[in-house]
């Protein structure tokens, strides 16, 4: 094989921590199947040439995976860290979540939508009338002109960009010996409980990371002056809360989640089974409902032996069931509690502010939220300013 065509989006310095013997369990969840014997890790997470041809992008990432492998090592091995060890994997986070393959999903996903949203303007205003169909089919068209390693490339370069954004956050080490973390294709989850839909971007107040890196370590950074975490209050990482990583890692990955147990994987796609054919039998039976009111019959019983009847025909419930009808809705977080005088402003379009917010940038905020909630940030930020770098600490929580 050629030098450097075997391009890893997940490093080998991760994917090995997750192994017996050099080889680990696959759960495909596109196909919904626990592969029978365990692989190789090293043929997992990788694609010929992703990052393209000349090895630059390549170099530049094994740099930062052999920074990163002894830190996580020493993390493994309950050492302490240095401030800067801590930092490089803070900043490490940022660029393995724009590095893989799912990103470059979600860029051309991203292109896409905008287009189809977009041409229908542009078209009409130029007295142009195309269909729908062709608008689908231009985008889309459009959409795969753009290389895949070329997408590769320029995630990087925005990581890149982003790199310092986390290092603000607190940072957590959860050691669990009840239950055990698996990983996948897309380890690093992202997430905001205060504005889970407003407060997107890597610098809003409210922003948690996570990235297991071992079946008994995972990393947590977050935010401490939005957030109480029990994890500092003595309660032990109970089996809930290791189990809600595991099914965002599912929600999150593209296409494979891995573990050295094949049970945790089975306890995985044993939950979504049930979530699925919880929101499938009821979009099936909302859609019978309304074939049949459409036509005059409206007796339940009836409606529900012909669910029965298809079940028995297709067996798809249980086994070809697309991840994409799941809603991606992470799991709620036990421990994480946000705190009481940011409550009224959870989910709040106008409550979502940036951590690093200049005290003098923030008197509009009066006029969208009122004057209280301008009070309540102003504390955050003073908070903030008083305690410096404490968020430099790395706690291990057992």
């Amino acid at each position: 094989m050629p030098n450097q065509k075997k391009q890893h989006y997940v490093p080998k310095c991760i994917l090995k921590n997750f192994t017996i013997n050099k080889k680990f369990y696959v759960y495909n969840v596109l196909k919904n199947s626990i592969i029978d014997n365990a692989v190789p890790y090293d043929s997992q997470c990788y694609i010929s040439y992703l990052y393209g041809k000349d090895g630059n992008i390549e170099n530049y990432l094994k740099k930062h995976e052999d920074s990163i492998a002894p830190i996580l090592q020493k993390i493994i091995s309950r050492q302490g860290l240095l401030p800067e060890e801590k930092n490089v994997i803070k900043q490490y986070i940022v660029l393995q979540y724009m590095r893989t393959e799912k990103m470059i999903d979600h860029r051309q996903n991203l292109l896409f939508n905008i287009l189809e949203k977009i041409l229908p303007v542009i078209t009409s205003s130029n007295g142009i009338e195309l269909s729908k169909n062709d608008i689908l089919k231009y985008s889309k068209d459009y959409v795969k002109k753009f290389k895949r390693t070329d997408i590769a490339n320029e995630n990087i370069d925005i990581a890149l960009k982003l790199l310092f954004s986390l290092n603000d956050l607190r940072m957590i080490v959860l050691e669990s010996n009840n239950a055990t973390f698996v990983c996948s294709d897309h380890p690093v989850i992202f997430l905001n409980p205060f504005q889970s839909e407003f407060g997107i971007g890597l610098m809003c107040a409210g922003f948690i990371a996570i990235m297991p890196i071992s079946p008994c370590h995972c990393i947590f950074l977050y935010d401490n002056y939005l957030y109480d975490c029990e994890f500092f209050k003595g309660s032990e990482i109970d089996v809930d809360f290791v189990k809600n990583i595991n099914f965002m890692q599912y929600i999150s990955c593209k296409e494979l989640l891995f573990s050295p147990n094949c049970k945790e994987l089975k306890a995985v796609k044993s939950h979504y089974d049930k979530k699925y054919s919880t929101e499938v039998l009821k979009h099936i039976r909302d859609s019978l409902t309304k074939k049949w009111q459409a036509v005059g019959i409206n007796y339940p019983l009836f409606v529900n032996l012909q669910i029965e009847e298809l079940e028995k025909k297709t067996n798809f419930i249980k086994n070809i069931i697309p991840k994409i009808m799941l809603h991606e809705k992470i799991e709620e977080l036990n421990g994480i509690k946000i705190k009481e005088m940011f409550l009224p402003y959870v989910n709040n379009p106008n409550g979502s502010f940036y951590r690093n917010l200049d005290l003098n940038n923030i008197p509009i905020k009066y006029y969208y939220v009122g004057n209280e909630y301008v009070n309540v940030i102003k504390s955050y930020i003073q908070e903030r300013e008083k305690n410096g770098d404490k968020n430099n600490q790395v706690v291990l929580e057992k």
